[in-house]
């Protein structure tokens, strides 16, 4: 139970300092670049974070869910992963 509360402090520290790099990111950016290129990078990461949410495409649910994988199915989900990055 420890190690749980360990990794999820750490998990939560490293979303919370990826937030903050955002934030960070996107008010020099807002000082540097004007409206327009402002709003055209808006979209962008719109779009991406979308994408983000998608590109799991349930597979850790699977995993979950069937806790024991065949030989096929492990090679399938390394290489799905792998064109993935």
């Amino acid at each position: 139970m420890r190690d749980i509360k360990k990794q999820a402090i750490w998990l939560f520290s490293g979303t919370c300092f990826s937030s903050l790099m955002q934030i960070l990111q996107l008010s020099v950016l807002a000082r540097t670049t004007g409206a327009r290129e402002l709003g055209i990078i808006a979209i962008i990461n719109s779009i991406l974070a979308i994408a983000m949410v998608l590109q799991d495409m349930g597979m850790s649910s699977y995993l979950i869910h069937r806790q024991q994988i065949t030989r096929k199915e492990q090679s399938t989900i390394f290489w799905v992963n792998a064109m993935q990055c």
